[in-house]
């Protein structure tokens, strides 16, 4: 894979990265203090702007006390919270059952019929609409008709993530089909608007590098298209935009 393609790939990942350490590490008074959503006028081409509320990824489940050194320890607690119909706390289930996959002593105790229900709890995460269970679910699907779906109904949910991924894949080809240049054109211009925007209002852990990434990235994307397709494939980002009614998670 080429290098802006890499580097476009990884910049969802590494703001993802970022704001799930900030969530964990974070003392637990400035954990429960959610920041307030940026509103950004985003300029589009054609004239008009679109205004997107720029906010952070949702939280991560966070059991009280100290980490445990068994899942035995903290199992029935959480587990008490994934059956109430708390949508983290079953993607936190799935996550620590997934370590049972290998010999772990993190996992001792438990019996086999707990651990053989990582995937329940995943999809019940999934059917409710919690992001990072999608998010996973989508990569799971890899780049396949599927996976696309998947990720593409993340990103009509406002979720930022998904555009580095859909623009890789559509400039692969998804699942074997021949690539669709415009689309993937369109992804990445989306990103870089929406990632310039973010930095130039101090929103969340955008960097000027992964900014410059992704410029090249775009420039690299254009490359691909025929003389006169760009202004069809930023029409197409246009359109795109305002289709997420819910922008941005991910950027706040």
């Amino acid at each position: 894979m080429r290098g802006p393609v890499r580097a476009a790939l990884w910049v969802g990942a590494v703001v993802i990265l970022a704001w799930i350490l900030r969530a964990v590490w974070q003392p637990p008074a400035k954990r429960r203090s959610q920041p307030v959503p940026i509103e950004v006028s985003i300029p589009l081409p054609s004239g008009s702007t679109v205004t997107v509320r720029l906010r952070p990824l949702p939280p991560i489940y966070r059991f009280a006390g100290r980490d445990p050194r068994r899942l035995l320890d903290i199992y029935d607690s959480v587990e008490a919270a994934a059956k109430a119909g708390d949508a983290t706390a079953q993607t936190f289930l799935h996550r620590l059952l997934e370590r049972c996959r290998v010999a772990d002593a993190f996992c001792e105790g438990l019996t086999d019929a707990q651990k053989e229900t990582s995937a329940k709890w995943l999809q019940a995460a999934v059917d409710q609409g919690e992001f990072w269970s999608l998010q996973e679910s989508a990569a799971r699907l890899g780049n396949s008709p599927e996976g696309v779906v998947a990720w593409r109904a993340l990103w009509k949910h406002g979720h930022f993530a998904a555009l580095p991924a859909l623009s890789v894949f559509y400039q692969r080809g998804v699942g074997g089909l021949p690539p669709d240049y415009l689309l993937s054109f369109a992804y990445n211009y989306l990103q870089l608007a929406l990632l310039q925007a973010a930095y130039a209002h101090g929103a969340g852990s955008v960097r000027i590098e992964q900014v410059k990434a992704v410029e090249a990235s775009l420039r690299h994307s254009e490359t691909f298209l025929m003389p006169g397709q760009r202004a069809k494939a930023v029409e197409l980002a246009e359109k795109l935009l305002r289709e997420s009614g819910e922008c941005c998670v991910g950027l706040g």
